[in-house]
This record gives C-alpha cells, sequence and structure tokens, in this order.
C-alpha cells in the first residue's frame, strides 16, 4: 500500500510539474507579440531619434531608412510561427505597414522633386504618412500589440 501511495504521488507530482511547464511556454502569439513589440519599440527609438522627420530635404534620405526598418519588422513578422488567432489582424497591420511604406516613400519622391512653390504639396504628403502610421498603430491593436500600436511618434515633425 505504501508503495501504491509513493507511485501515486509521483505520479501527481510529476503531472503537476508537466502542467506548470505547459503554462511557462508561450504561444506563437504571445512570442510573436512580444517579439514584435520590443522591434517596434526600437523602431519608435530610432524614428525620433537618429531618423525623425525634419520638415526639410534631408527627410528623403529618412523615409528611405524608415522603409529599410518597416521591411525589417515585416520580414521578422513572416520568419515567425503563424499565430493560433488573430492572423486576419496580423495581416490588416502588415498590410497597413505596406501603406506606410509606400507613403514614405512617395514623400521621399516629393522632396527630391520639389521645387519652390511646392510647400502644399509636400506638407499634404507627411499628413498622409501620418494618417498612415495612425492606421497602422490601430491595426497593430487590434491583434494585440502595444509597443506597435504606439504609433503616435513615428510621424512627427518637429515645433
Amino acid at each position: 500500500m505504501v508503495l501504491h501511495r509513493s507511485v501515486r504521488h509521483r505520479l501527481l507530482a510529476s503531472t503537476a510539474l508537466v502542467l506548470v511547464l505547459a503554462g511557462c511556454s508561450s504561444s506563437p502569439k504571445e512570442e510573436l507579440r512580444e517579439s514584435l513589440d520590443a522591434k517596434c519599440g526600437e523602431v519608435t527609438g530610432r524614428f525620433t531619434g537618429d531618423l525623425a522627420l525634419s520638415g526639410g530635404s534631408g527627410d528623403q534620405k529618412v523615409a528611405e531608412e524608415r522603409k529599410k526598418l518597416l521591411a525589417g519588422l515585416k520580414d521578422q513578422a513572416n520568419g515567425m510561427p503563424a499565430p493560433e488567432s488573430g492572423k486576419p489582424d496580423l495581416d490588416a497591420w502588415l498590410s497597413k505597414l505596406d501603406a506606410l511604406s509606400q507613403d514614405l516613400s512617395q514623400l521621399g519622391g516629393r522632396l527630391q522633386n520639389a521645387r519652390p512653390g511646392s510647400d502644399m504639396v509636400i506638407a499634404m504628403q507627411y499628413s498622409i504618412v501620418k494618417e498612415s502610421a495612425k492606421e497602422a498603430g490601430a491595426a497593430a491593436a487590434r491583434f494585440g500589440f502595444t509597443a506597435c500600436a504606439d504609433t503616435s511618434r513615428w510621424a512627427e515633425l518637429p515645433n
């Protein structure tokens, strides 16, 4: 009887250990969120630091570098295991990143081709980039991101 009880206790302890370890492992969605939120934190740091928009002609190169960072973010997302839920929301966010990248390209082109009197067109393009960043943030929030959802500083212009 004692041996039987000992075996039963070991079995219960082993089962409890498996359940604890299973609870500690994160799902693909959680891993994706954690990894990409960390990357988005880096992107925000760069977008507000060395790749901050200045409202001038130097923003053409800044826009190109920003596009590279967004492409890296998208590549990282595509290289990770698919989430078990929320795939449509993730795809919507990735699509919004593409739109933001395209808008940054247009900003770079407008700055490259700037002529006297084109200030209004360039200002409108900055507004489009800002709106694209806002839409990307909203899509990220729907998936459950935190840092990726905070795009409020991704298209800031200096005062």
